[in-house]
């Protein structure tokens, strides 16, 4: 099973080989164009060409028929809410008729979402509803000073797919604007997984150490959003088997390294590299461009029909994150 998956990473690798100069032509001319609006700090022409390499150029079409086969989850800390009601509405926009969307807070986000359209469906779930929040937090304050939110985090996201009754869950940053819709499943009935450029050793250092994979991945998956098949990532779960929040917890602070700032990743890596290990034959690779920005930056651009234009047309997604002051 692993020779089939990296087979299958080194037919995707292979296909830098179809990149005309054409295409790298248009490629630098907007890289001159993305320099000039001060974008390509995080806007790298080796990112793009190296997920290039790993996908096709265009999604395949979706076999998908209808959304309502899909659950929406959006965990938002109290510094996300400024962002919700553009996160929320960009999630009905690529994805029309999704069965809902579960809203994962720790306190009531209240006017932020109050204007939103009736007819989308919005469930509000406190996260003490779902885990013991704060003996996690606890515990990882321990192990991991300063960083117990952003593992909780991780934590909510992972346990509340657990928690869907729809065949599929889209897990959405909560400061993450989505701008195309994807081909999720393909016409080959294959789900579509989202590899990424950014790579921590520490993460693939996890898994190894939970039993998901052998060795250390040559890619990442830290896309700020995924689709999961359910009833995969619940196999994922019994693999790892079956553990309660706080002992999962417990386990993840004794073979991480407490001395890193990105300690591990649940949420995405696990799931991603387990499909990849497991699955091979049932996956396969979407094009993946995400580009950060501050808010300030982001409203400017979206002020000017010209500079939207490119974000649209190199980006699948804009992630506003708080520690950006400006880009």
């Amino acid at each position: 099973m692993r020779k089939i998956a990296l087979e299958m990473l080194n037919s995707r690798m292979n296909f830098s080989k179809s990149l005309s100069g054409i295409v790298l032509a248009i490629l630098n001319l907007i890289s001159g164009i993305m320099k000039k609006e001060n974008l390509w700090s995080t806007f790298e022409m080796k990112r793009f060409k190296y997920v290039i390499k790993l996908t096709k150029p265009w999604d395949s079409d979706s076999e998908l028929s209808s959304y309502d086969s899909v659950t929406a989850i959006i965990v938002a800390a109290d510094k996300d809410f400024y962002n919700l009601k553009a996160v929320i509405e960009s999630v009905y926009q690529v994805m029309p008729g999704c069965n809902e969307i579960t809203l994962i807070t720790s306190s009531d986000p209240g006017l932020h979402i109050l204007d939103l359209p009736k007819n989308q469906k919005i469930r509000c779930l406190q996260e003490d509803a779902l885990l013991n929040c704060q003996a996690l937090k606890d515990l990882f304050n321990t192990n991991f000073p300063g960083r117990e939110n952003w593992c909780l985090q991780q934590m909510l996201k992972f346990y509340s797919i657990l928690d869907v009754k729809t065949r599929y869950a889209l897990v959405v940053d909560a400061d993450t604007i989505l701008l195309h819709p994807r081909a999720w499943i393909n016409k080959n009935q294959k789900l579509g997984l989202i590899p990424t450029f950014e790579r921590e050793s520490d993460y693939g250092q996890v898994l190894v150490n939970l039993g998901l994979i052998e060795n250390l991945p040559k890619i990442s998956f830290v896309p700020h959003h995924m689709f999961y098949s359910v009833h995969h990532f619940k196999l994922m779960f019994e693999t790892l088997g079956s553990p309660i929040p706080i002992e999962f917890a417990s386990r993840l602070s004794r073979i991480s390294d407490s001395k890193s700032q990105s300690p591990f990743c649940i949420d995405y890596e696990a799931y991603g590299h387990f499909m990849v290990e497991s699955f091979p034959t049932d996956i396969y690779f979407l094009r993946w461009s995400n580009l950060s920005l501050s808010r300030a930056k982001f409203n400017t651009i979206s002020q000017s029909k010209f500079k939207l234009f490119f974000v649209k047309l190199l980006f699948n997604s804009v992630s506003l994150h708080s520690w950006i002051e400006h880009r």
